[in-house]
């Protein structure tokens, strides 16, 4: 749980963040730069592995995936606001990096903006950019088959064998499918929905130009595995941003502060990985101030041991949220299927045991 101090906001907190809160130009464009740099590394590196063994093209897909998870970040940042100070710029970069992610920019924008809107919220809050989520009353109330469901679509080989490629090549790429779970709570613009086809005519070109350079079966075995590499790296970072153990949810109107504070994970990983993935670890800054570009969440998380007391996860840690799949309103937690079996034996209903 949170500290006594940080269970509600300092009245100074606004301006202890505010210095990095603005955009660099000279940092933004020079990650942009390494960015490209590291994404055609992978390509060039895979290519040539064709030609020597598998296993080294399969290094390069590996080089160019974090290339795309620092050019996603670089868009999800456009997204914000707090990439670069032009508007137009950052649009345009914008759509840029979503082509190369597969990820339509004006659309998802939406979407993640409402996700920080209501994040913490069990309302829609848990409907909009997260993953799904049942209370444990909500739970035991489900029949068997629809309680085997929810436990299928949070089990990890779902989440991370599935999701992933149901997502980036299925639901993004087609115009009803992005708003489809969420079409009466999302009003997307009409030019937001022309996105996703410009965003797919971008794709359809890039392929189309690096297979006549290349040709189609070796784009194919270097695409593929490549995006599906960072699809899962990215299912897997936003699966462990909001669902670890001592999180926050609440029923009513949810407290910004405690959303960041408590209810976003500080991922600590070494360096070289915080780079790796556009330093998307320090996701309880993020939820503190949109306006914080990626390039400066390291040095504002050094600047004050306040952000520091944040809830950090290292990997073992990240991939232990899997186990929790259930929010328990009474103990105000995550918990995981085992936690509340025997309240359904209690109840004398079945309960379906996969394993965890």
């Amino acid at each position: 749980m949170l500290s006594e101090q940080l269970h509600s906001a300092p009245t100074d907190w606004k301006a202890r963040i505010r210095p990095f809160a603005k955009p660099d130009a000279f940092k933004a464009w020079r990650q942009v730069g390494v960015s490209l740099g590291v994404y055609v590394l992978g390509w060039l590196l895979a290519w040539w592995g064709l030609s020597m063994h598998y296993g080294l093209t399969l290094t390069g897909c590996a080089i160019g995936a974090i290339g795309i998870a620092r050019l996603f970040s670089i868009q999800h940042d456009c997204g914000h606001g707090s990439f670069l100070a032009s508007r137009w710029q950052r649009d345009l970069l914008g759509f840029f990096c979503g082509i190369l992610s597969q990820t339509p920019y004006h659309c998802w924008r939406k979407i993640h903006a409402i996700h920080h809107r209501e994040a913490g919220s069990l309302g829609i809050g848990r409907s909009i950019g997260d993953f799904p989520l049942l209370t444990v009353p909500e739970y035991l109330a489900l029949a068997p088959l629809q309680r085997l469901n929810y436990r299928i679509m949070r089990h990890p080989a779902f989440v991370l064998g599935v999701v992933p490629f149901l997502l980036f090549f299925v639901i993004q790429r087609l115009p009803l499918l992005p708003m489809f779970p969420m079409v009466k709570i999302v009003p997307f613009s009409r030019a937001e929905r022309y996105s996703i086809h410009a965003t797919n005519l971008g794709l359809i070109l890039y392929a189309w130009a690096l297979a006549s350079l290349i040709g189609w079966q070796a784009w194919f075995v270097i695409y593929m595995p490549m995006l599906l590499m960072v699809s899962t790296l990215g299912v897997f970072l936003f699966f462990v941003q909001h669902q670890f153990e001592q999180t926050y949810w609440t029923e009513g109107p949810p407290d910004p502060w405690r959303v960041a504070m408590q209810g976003s994970s500080y991922f600590c990983l070494p360096k070289a990985l915080q780079w790796c993935i556009g330093h998307t670890g320090y996701h309880h800054l993020h939820h503190l101030s949109v306006r914080i570009p990626n390039y400066a969440l390291p040095a504002c998380h050094i600047a004050d041991t306040l952000w520091q007391q944040a809830p950090q996860l290292n990997l073992k840690q990240a991939w232990q949220t899997f186990n929790y799949t259930l929010w328990d309103p009474e103990q105000q937690k995550l918990v995981p299927f085992s936690a509340v079996q025997c309240r359904a034996v209690i109840q004398n209903e079945p309960f379906f045991a996969l394993p965890e």
